[in-house]
């Protein structure tokens, strides 16, 4: 740990050193970059651990993030309206400000089987993307969805508009906090990518990673997952689930952190599965404590191939390829010849020491290649990392390294690997020989795998470049090897494309250090418009007409209204941190590498130059500073103390005594000035807030008073624009508030995270800003996207004018002259982000979910009303819907279902008439007419407008407002031992009698569970209901049932005509989760007692009995 914090104490300083100015050849910039990559990898990852673990290295209950993703979707949401009467649609909206000429991370990408010009790919961070002219331009198509971390992605052949997309980075997968790439489960889209819902039987820790899906060459409703906890099948496009494979020991403990791969042949009667699972090396750079570590080998198990010849039956799993040593492994079909297969994997051993210092080179890199000619039942090793042909061997290797020995260039001691993270083979459709594998650059053989050339380099200026890191390799559907030769490679920074699949490689030791002459395989990147950069920090000009910021890996980027989203510009390397703009002259521009690797420019980011003098302190990975406002050339910048220059970043000397001590998590995370007082500050970390009401005459021994509101990292520190004793500070730490408020400059500090459904999930909070034209507008960036404060931090609301659900990291406001302020979001996956601030009224909106189920009224016209039940229908969130109502005083019954769309929901509604009461009831009587449709829209869990249009005579179209009249018990409130539990509420029936039933649903009535029952049947060919209600006696409710009649429906309903009258008894008996029984006792002439079984027709959304 020591030689890690030292690392980041000089690293970035001797980047700002070596490399002054920027500006030479993309080889040298790219070969810098990439050695700050690697050294820093650890360091970005501890970071990203500190700031969101509960206390210093514990684990995190990965069930913290799904309660935070639920509890958001039931919050209210607001957007901003221009006047209070103006429609949403008037309402700015974000613009996505780019950059569009800089990707972050791809690892899938998909075709359209009727076009192969359309083409969707997966960002890690940024969602789903969408290309109709052969990948020249993309365009966002999931935006809205449950979650943008896109690990996987298939189209179904037969019907191409259904789209699945998995969620979740394997890689990141850790018991960590920070594994921001976590997934939702599978969403899919069943309109081209239009809208995308998730799957609800996917909504849970089983598909927290999804890494690969593939539909049935025989049926493509049926589809395979391999996810974190193993490999699922569902016959039903995705509805339900079952595991099919979970490797594990006799203890029942998993031996893999998941599986990764999927192959199925098309030329097999049954479906011919292959499946691969693994965990990562405990040596791998990005491994840190608290990472799923399966305990069933006392460390990483070997990787294993698992073959299934009959998955869509009942086909047993056979372990066809497995070694020690064996890591990640990734697989590929030979698209013409079946039974040749191939597979690529990573090491997690040591492996061939390369070096000769006695310690193998190979751990992460590559552990073999094989080649399989029956279909995976037997392989055979055609590559060792032992191989003496040094360029075969480092697939998975750093090339600064391989390259020291034969090029006398680079690093020759560490070989350093990432074959978990980079991991990507392919086979030549046409050519069984011709075999890709992606590490972190492109590698090709012509002889079945035994020997390779380079085909890509991420370090050469000219079309062999390829930005590193490759996770998919892709060939065009048409791909013949003769007229269309199209191959694809997405990586972290995109997507690149070969015209040409088949032109020559690189090949012997010699093209470590260059590539050969033409004619070779070329790339170009047609990645156009995919914006999904990842953003750790970003600023803009005082007039809002600029904009910059810091991302991973690729450095500071800026942006500029007249040159557009295409036309940003790169300006300086390295990871990329916190940036500055002098309010008195644009062109001068503070930015960062890593740690204190702090740099000025002068004339608009063409040059930098060192900007660190005298700053010699232990840092975060993303070292926090800050300008003042009122004197710009006077900035502040944190370490485990704090230090200032006073002359534009010449020198800088430090202003404070060590801020609780020199360890890690000490250092400082945050700094705020008052924009009305420059003496008055505040500064944050782990151990607390620090304050200072003299901050301008501050020294190096100088002990600032400090207050901690709770334990964790203190994310952002904002004061009131107007009120140097106002402030708020955020946390981004789980377990505990995450917003703060004081009023006396910081010595006291009062909890702001909201109430009832207006408070925050317990979410990380990573950066605050106040509207300066109103103070009582708060915005917060989370992990979970933007949320929006109208009453000082009251109640919170999700911000709903279009923003992506992202990972928000900063947030920023400018002033534009003349204008209302403008507000800036910098996120983690889809760039950047603008809105004006032009007035917010607050308007309500919802996410239906199972919080509306019940019964619903409007209370001026009791005696009608809807009862409604969220259910998951083909895997994706309904609403059924039953109106009880009148038409000429006769009782009618009007039923449907309809998909939700976020607040709202559109049923279809029937009638049914035809048919007689029990016992004479027959379901061939029974006649279904469309009624019309109803549209439902919520402002919230309590409020809903109903409208409705009607295609029948006799009725008008109307609307009103209406509310809960009982909710549906939650589960977490059944009393102990409950045998009639809120899990039976729902639709039932008697099977053999379809086409009445009962609604059903579990109260909390005055303290006592109570059973609530609407019966829609039949009286002598019309519809009639009965409702009651009654106690719950162990397995049994006795209701009393009334019977109505009178009034006409809306808008004619008149409450004054309504006549109710007790109809008889009934009982309720539940013998079983899904089975129960139905008895009842008229005591109005006419009709005849009886019972009927039952069965559960629907169940709640999330309320499934268990």
């Amino acid at each position: 740990m020591a030689t890690l914090l030292a690392g980041c104490a000089m690293h970035g300083g001797e980047y700002a050193e070596r490399f002054g100015e920027e500006g030479g050849e993309r080889g040298e910039e790219a070969q810098r970059e990439r050695q700050e990559k690697v050294t820093g990898a650890l360091e970005r990852a501890q970071l990203f651990a500190a700031r969101r673990e509960p206390s210093a290295g514990a684990a995190l209950e990965t069930k913290r993030w799904f309660d935070a993703e639920a509890q958001m979707r039931r919050m209210p949401r607001h957007y901003p309206h221009v006047a209070g009467n103006v429609a949403k649609g008037s309402a700015p909206q974000w613009e996505w400000l780019g950059p569009a000429n800089a990707t972050g991370r791809t690892r899938t990408l998909e075709f359209d089987p009727r076009n192969p010009d359309v083409m969707f790919a997966g960002g890690v961070s940024g969602g789903v993307w969408k290309s109709t002219d052969a990948g020249d331009n993309w365009q966002p198509v999931s935006d809205d969805a449950v979650n943008l971390n896109i690990g996987a992605l298939a189209i179904d052949p037969a019907r191409p508009d259904t789209i699945y997309a998995g969620t979740g980075e394997l890689y990141r997968n850790s018991g960590m906090p920070w594994s921001p790439m976590a997934g939702s489960g599978i969403l899919r889209s069943d309109d081209g990518g239009h809208s995308w819902n998730a799957l609800v039987a996917t909504q849970n820790e089983n598909f927290r990673y999804v890494s690969d899906i593939v539909l049935s060459p025989h049926d493509s409703r049926r589809l395979y997952a391999a996810t974190n906890s193993g490999v699922w099948r569902s016959a039903d496009g995705g509805a339900t689930f079952e595991r099919l494979l979970r490797p594990a020991d006799d203890a029942d403990q998993a031996l893999y952190e998941g599986c990764t791969d999927l192959a199925l042949r098309t030329d097999t009667p049954g479906d011919w599965l292959l499946a691969t699972c693994a965990s990562r090396s405990v040596a791998d750079r990005y491994w840190l404590p608290g990472t799923v570590t399966p305990p069933a080998c006392g460390g990483p198990c070997p990787a294993a191939v698992f073959l299934n010849t009959d998955a869509g039956g009942a086909g047993q799993w056979q372990t066809v390829l497995s070694e020690a040593g064996q890591g990640r492994t990734q697989i590929d079909v030979h698209r013409a010849d079946q039974n040749v297969v191939y597979a690529v994997a990573a090491s997690i051993a040591p492996g061939f020491d390369r070096t000769g210092d006695g310690i193998g080179d190979y751990d992460n890199a590559l552990h073999a290649l094989w080649r399989s000619d029956d279909g995976g039942r037997t392989w055979q090793a055609r590559l060792r990392n032992d191989s003496a042909d040094l360029m075969s061997a480092s697939l998975f290797q750093f090339h600064f390294a391989v390259r020291a020995t034969p090029c006398q260039a680079g690093d020759g001691r560490d070989f350093y690997g990432a074959g978990w993270y980079n991991n990507a083979i392919a086979v030549d459709p046409v050519n069984p020989d011709r075999v890709w594998v992606g590490g972190m650059t492109l590698f090709r053989s012509d002889d079945g795998g035994r020997r390779f050339g380079l085909a890509s380099y991420y370090d050469n200026p000219d079309e062999t470049y390829v930005h590193p890191d490759q996770h998919r390799i892709r060939f065009h559907p048409n791909y013949d090897g003769v007229s269309e030769r199209r191959v694809y490679a997405t990586n972290d920074g995109g997507i690149a494309q070969s015209d040409d699949a088949t032109a020559p490689v690189s090949t012997g030791d010699a093209a470590l250090c260059a590539p050969r002459a033409p004619p070779r395989v070329g790339w170009r990147d047609v990645s156009r418009g995919m914006g999904t950069t990842q953003f750790y920090a970003g600023g803009a000009f005082p007039d809002g007409s600029g904009y910059l910021g810091g991302t991973q890996d690729n450095g500071t980027w800026l942006g500029r209204d007249g040159a557009g989203p295409y036309a940003w510009r790169h300006i300086w390397g390295g990871d990329g941190g916190f940036v500055a703009v002098d309010p008195r002259n644009v062109n001068v521009l503070y930015a960062t590498s890593q740690c204190v690797g702090l740099v000025k420019s002068t004339n608009g980011g063409q040059t930098f130059s060192a900007a660190r003098s005298g700053l010699n302190d232990q840092t975060l990975f993303i070292m926090p500073y800050v300008m003042d406002p009122n004197a710009p050339s006077r900035l502040y910048a944190g370490g485990t103390r704090l230090w200032r220059t006073d002359n534009g970043a010449s020198t800088w000397r430090a202003v404070s005594t060590a801020m609780g001590g020199f360890d890690f998590g000490v250092r400082i995370s945050a700094i705020a000035i008052a924009p009305s007082d420059s003496d008055r500050m505040l500064v944050g970390n782990r151990r607390g807030i620090f304050r200072n009401a003299n901050a301008t005459a501050s020294g190096a021994n100088t002990t600032w008073a400090s207050v901690a509101p709770r334990d964790g990292w203190v994310s952002r520190l904002a004061f009131d624009p107007n009120d140097a004793n106002v402030a708020y500070a955020t946390y981004s730490t789980f377990g505990g508030v995450h917003v703060w408020k004081t009023t006396d400059g910081g010595a006291s500090w009062t909890p702001l995270d909201g109430a009832g459904t207006g408070r925050l999930p317990d979410v990380p909070v990573h950066a605050i800003v106040v509207n300066p034209a109103n103070t009582q507008e708060l915005y917060l960036g989370t992990d979970l996207g933007l949320f929006v404060s109208l009453d000082g931090g009251a109640h919170w609301a999700v911000e709903n004018t279009g923003f992506a659900n992202v990972i928000t990291e900063d947030l920023k406001v400018a002033t534009p002259a003349g204008g209302p302020p403008v507000l800036f979001a910098f996120t983690y996956g889809r760039g950047v982000w603008r809105v004006p601030l032009a007035g917010f009224d607050g308007v309500p909106d919802y996410r239906i979910d199972t919080r509306i189920a019940g019964m619903w009224w409007n209370a001026q016209q009791d005696g009608h009303g809807l009862m409604l039940e969220p259910i998951a229908l083909d895997g994706v969130v309904h609403v059924v819907a039953s109106w009880f109502v009148y038409q000429h005083g006769a009782p009618l019954w009007l039923v449907g279902v309809g998909k939700a769309d976020n607040d709202k929901v559109e049923i279809p509604m029937h009638f049914s008439t035809g048919a007689s009461f029990p016992p004479a009831f027959r379901p061939g009587d029974v006649t279904a007419t469309p009624w019309g449709t109803i549209a439902l829209k919520f402002n919230g869990d309590a409020a809903a407008t109903l409208s409705w249009v009607s295609r029948t005579h006799g009725f008008s179209d109307g609307t009103m407002d209406i509310t809960p009249l009982l909710r549906a018990a939650d589960p977490a409130t059944d009393p102990p031992g409950a045998q009639i539990r809120a899990c039976h509420s729902g639709n039932w029936y008697d099977p053999a009698q379809n086409g009445h039933g009962l609604f059903v649903d579990v109260f909390q009535i005055d303290g006592v569970r109570q059973l609530v029952v609407a019966w829609y049947v039949f009286d002598r060919g019309a519809p009639l209901f009965l409702v009651g209600a009654g106690p719950i006696d162990g397995d049994t409710a006795t209701l009393d049932l009334a019977i109505s009649r009178g009034p006409s429906f809306p808008p004619e309903y008149r409450t004054s005509d309504l006549v109710r009258q007790r109809w008889g008894g009934a009982r309720v008996r539940f013998t079983g989760n899904d089975t129960g029984e139905f008895s009842w006792t008229p005591e109005v002439a006419g009709y005849t007692a009886g019972s009927m079984p039952l069965r559960r027709l629907t169940t709640q959304t999330g309320r499934a009995c268990n």
